[in-house]
């Protein structure tokens, strides 16, 4: 059923400190990121049947705000509203309800969406909710590891047994930069050295504070429909080929020994994903990975095979995951640079990719993209979700 699931229009805001710095609400930045979606889609709000949220972040006071921004926002016709969250793939939770919608049949046109609002907010009272979420609130939340703690342990891992670098570990945060400066939805796009990276504060060692992603709000929405809404269309349009999800059924990490690397979620995932789409890894064309860390870049490309054991910063440095090499990887900048909103950081990524399919990605398009692979994860790649996208007309 995945081939009959596209996307036919989607838009963002750009990602910001907006609750800090700005009078902007949450409403009012997804109602941007909807009425631009719609326009691209060339589809009116009576024409949407299903919505499904991405859980808002922290800095939303309003409960229930799938109901509640439903109603604030105008649809009259809609059947489904849900609202998802679940850590990192809260925004594919959103887009996986959203096409599972379409695919039973319940609706020709769903949206995808949501908001992610946090830096109004002081950071110490966001790291506890994010401690209490990854954490076992009975035993490691009175005094134990921050989220990023977990990942900065998979760095010191990797460190050790790859004979990779910080200076590698440095090029993936240059890299992404480097992407980000092309794209307009990008919160940091200034230029960025391998020295300045080495060279930066420290958040959690081995980790400085350009390997890590910052904090940041945003609004994005994919319009979803049927394969016949959208050959109807005459509008460019993405098929979702293949998706997956896959969990090792520890949280964070696992009480029973084993390898740090490589993500076998993410494994499983891509493995099982590819498998519904008949397609193999070679045939992807660029990669929007989850990665909130540099490190977390490392791993999964070489979980994916992109790269071998201790390469992964080495392939960025290469040029081989850079918008030209062999496997562009998070050419929208990633979480590092582009930002990362986070129930919302999936949808972003889709994003990203529907744009490059559909060839309108401006500066940073990827040169013939017709394939292309997401992935988001619950935290450390304990579990994770790959989706597979065509551009329209392809299988």
């Amino acid at each position: 059923m995945t081939g009959q699931i596209c996307i036919l229009g989607a838009s963002a805001t750009r990602v910001d400190r907006w609750q800090a710095k700005t009078d902007r609400t949450d409403l009012d930045l997804l109602d941007e990121a909807v009425r631009g979606a719609l326009d691209d889609a060339g589809v009116g709000r009576d024409a949407v049947e299903a919505l499904s949220f991405s859980t808002p972040g922290p800095g939303t006071v309003q409960r229930l705000f799938s109901s509640y921004a439903t109603a604030r926002l105008g649809f009259r016709t809609a059947g489904k509203v849900v609202e998802s969250g679940t850590g990192g793939w809260t925004g594919g939770l959103a887009f996986d309800a959203a096409a599972a919608e379409i695919a039973r049949g319940r609706a020709s046109v769903a949206l995808a969406l949501g908001v992610w609002m946090e830096t109004g907010i002081d950071t110490a009272t966001a790291m506890d909710g994010a401690i209490r979420s990854t954490g076992d609130v009975g035993y490691q939340t009175p005094s134990g590891a921050t989220p990023l703690s977990w990942y900065a342990m998979d760095a010191q891992r990797w460190l050790h047994d790859t004979g990779g670098t910080r200076a590698d570990l440095a090029a993936i945060a240059v890299k992404n930069r480097r992407h980000a400066a092309l794209n307009p939805l990008a919160q940091f796009t200034g230029d960025l050295t391998i020295p300045e990276v080495l060279a930066a504060r420290p958040v959690v060692a081995p980790m400085g504070l350009y390997d890590v992603s910052p904090r940041g709000d945003g609004a994005a929405c994919l319009v979803l429909c049927d394969r016949a809404t959208a050959d109807a269309s005459g509008r460019p349009y993405t098929v979702l080929t293949g998706s997956a999800f896959a969990h090792d059924g520890a949280f964070q990490t696992s009480g029973d020994p084993g390898p740090v690397m490589p993500y076998g979620s993410l494994a499983r995932a891509a493995a099982l994903a590819l498998g519904q789409s008949g397609l193999g890894m070679g045939d992807m064309d660029l990669f929007e990975l989850y990665a909130p860390m540099t490190v977390v870049e490392a791993i999964s490309v070489e979980t994916l095979g992109l790269a071998a054991p201790g390469q992964g910063g080495r392939a960025a440095a290469d040029g081989a995951t850079a918008l030209g090499g062999l496997h562009p990887v998070n050419v929208s900048g990633g979480l590092l640079s582009r930002g990362h909103p986070t129930g919302v950081t999936a949808l972003y990524d889709l994003m990203e990719l529907h744009l490059q399919l559909t060839g309108v990605a401006g500066a940073r398009q990827v040169r013939d993209a017709r394939h292309a692979l997401h992935a988001c994860e619950t935290g450390k790649y304990n579990g994770a979700m790959v989706n597979i996208l065509a551009s329209g007309g392809t299988t």
